[in-house]
């Protein structure tokens, strides 16, 4: 509803913008005076349908007027509802990458780290304190 008036306040604007218009000087001012009159009833038709679906003044409104809310009330929240589980299943399509993604990385890093760890395997003769055959500190040989 937004979207319709505001595209009416667009060509409304326009309208008096744009420059004269040899159809519309021929138009009668009183047809035009019609179509005004007509625009600014619609107008104000849609202000109160969105009135009533923001669930204002309905205390005027008949059991075929509340009905009819209702039903367009219902059709806009399955629309809604719809929109809204598209988005979830995309957002969980895009999660299942990302998590398929950074499966493939974690693999890639575990298969390089054990790479490093085979050529790091190397034993060493690396031990603490003194080697072995040396003396004591009683002068004494292992």
């Amino acid at each position: 509803m937004a979207e319709t008036l505001e595209r009416y306040k667009k060509q409304s604007k326009e309208f008096h913008h744009a420059a004269p218009n040899p159809l519309l000087q021929e138009r009668n001012p009183q047809r035009l005076e019609v179509e005004v009159a007509n625009m600014v009833k619609k107008i104000e038709q849609l202000e109160a349908s969105k009135r009533r679906l923001l669930g204002e003044g309905l205390a005027a409104s008949t059991i075929e007027e509340l009905q009819q809310t209702e039903r367009q009330l219902e059709r806009s929240l399955r629309s809604v509802r719809a929109r809204k589980t598209q988005l979830y299943k995309q957002h969980i399509a895009q999660l299942k990458e990302k998590g398929k993604t950074l499966a493939a990385e974690n693999a890639l890093l575990l298969s390089e780290k054990s790479e490093g760890e085979k050529i790091s395997d190397v034993e060493t003769d690396l031990f603490i304190g003194l080697p072995r055959g040396h003396n004591n500190m009683n002068g004494e040989k292992k």
